[in-house]
């Protein structure tokens, strides 16, 4: 008569359950984890561009290369933002900054940090305030 061969994983799975609910529920989770992520909505609803109050977006305006930049800057280290935040602050138009924040949130929302307003709160400044300036224009557009 032949003896069947146990297996490691069937010996803990039989002998102790505990082990197989913890491994299969922690499984599960960071499964969950890992699927939320991908199955986030691009952010929330952003006002439309308009073109009355905020003036509109000029012929040929781009939003993306600035999130971009926003992106790059905020992923990478560096103490400073002067570029990106004080362009962002400082866009001409509402309508240009509603759309600077729309193309950031389409493109990198789903990398787990939110909005754009949520990635520049949970940036560190060492000095100045363009933070403040951009969170102060973004708010004031209801951008949460």
């Amino acid at each position: 008569m032949a003896r069947r061969r146990k297996t490691v994983i069937g010996t803990l799975f039989v002998r102790n359950p505990i082990f197989a609910v913890v491994l299969i529920g922690g499984t599960g989770f960071l499964a969950y984890l890992g699927l939320r992520k991908l199955f986030r909505p691009g952010g929330p609803r952003a006002p439309q561009i308009t073109g009355g109050r905020g003036a509109g977006v000029p012929a040929g305006w781009s939003p993306y290369p600035l999130a971009s930049k926003l992106k790059t800057e905020m992923t990478g280290l560096s103490l400073f933002y002067p570029g990106s935040w004080r362009t962002l602050a400082e866009l001409p138009t509402d309508d240009m900054v509603i759309a600077v924040y729309k193309a950031f949130n389409e493109q990198y929302f789903n990398l787990g940090d939110g909005t754009l307003t949520e990635w520049i709160m949970a940036e560190w400044q060492w000095a100045g305030t363009t933070k403040q300036q951009v969170l102060t224009r973004l708010r004031s557009l209801q951008l949460p």
